[in-house]
C-alpha cells in the first residue's frame, strides 16, 4: 500500500482502478503485515503481491464502506441486499 491519496481519478486511473503508472509519485510502498487492520480509502493506491513460495492460496479481506465513494466497482463488491445503491459512479465489468 502506498502512503498517498489520488484525489482526482478521472483520466488518471484506469477503468478498473489501475494506477501502476503513478507509483513513482506515490512514495515508498509499505508491505502490509498479517493480522493487522488497515484503514484505506477508495483513493489509496494498493496492489496484490504474489504469495510467498509461489504457492497458491486464499486471500481474505472485507470492505466496510462508511461514507462517500469516488467509484463503486460492481463486479468486485456485493450489493446491499436491501437495494441501497452507493451515491457514486458505478463501474460495470
Amino acid at each position: 500500500v502506498w502512503p498517498a491519496k489520488i484525489k482526482k481519478t478521472r483520466g488518471v486511473v484506469g477503468p478498473h482502478g489501475e494506477c501502476e503508472h503513478l507509483s513513482e509519485w506515490c512514495g515508498e510502498p509499505e508491505k502490509m503485515s498479517a493480522n493487522y487492520l488497515y484503514w484505506l480509502t477508495d483513493m489509496t493506491p494498493h496492489e496484490s503481491l504474489p504469495l510467498p513460495g509461489g504457492k497458491g492460496g486464499y486471500r481474505q479481506f472485507f470492505r466496510l464502506v462508511t461514507g462517500e465513494l469516488s467509484a463503486w466497482y460492481e463486479q468486485h463488491s456485493t450489493a446491499n441486499p436491501l437495494g441501497v445503491m452507493p451515491k457514486a459512479r458505478i463501474i460495470k465489468g
